[in-house]
């Protein structure tokens, strides 16, 4: 199959790349198909891309990159990515860490899940002595 993204160009994958989310991700519960893409340019964040509405691309990273003790187990058979925002201003991009993305490989489905432990904030910085930053 081939989806057409203004960001990304001609996207080739097979139904096995899909990652189903059936209640869909805040913000987006409509959007329920996506593909994870690896954009070398933009390393170290991933895309979330929706294979149904090529308005629709997420950054997300690795919470270990950000987090080294978060509490979600990620192993060979679950991925975890945060939502970011990253602007021009690199001290104004930020991670949500309460809100992860869980998928699982397995299955080839995921969920956004909201974290009840308030130590981690909706709006983290990405950067070491950014404001609010670690």
């Amino acid at each position: 199959m081939t989806f057409e993204h203004h960001q990304f160009g001609f996207l080739e994958f097979t139904a096995e790349h899909v990652i189903r989310f059936p209640e869909g991700l805040i913000g987006f519960p409509g959007h329920q198909e996506y593909l994870v893409v690896n954009e070398e340019e933009t390393e170290p964040f991933r895309w979330l891309v929706s294979i149904t509405d090529a308005d629709v691309a997420l950054p997300v990273l690795d919470p270990l990159m950000l987090l080294p003790r978060y509490p979600i187990d990620m192993n060979e058979e679950t991925t975890v990515f945060l939502v970011a925002v990253i602007h021009d201003d690199p001290s104004r991009s930020r991670a949500n860490a309460r809100s992860p993305i869980v998928i699982d490989n397995r299955k080839r489905e995921g969920k956004q899940v909201i974290l009840d432990d308030e130590s981690y904030p909706l709006s983290m910085p990405l950067l070491v002595g950014a404001e609010g930053g670690a």
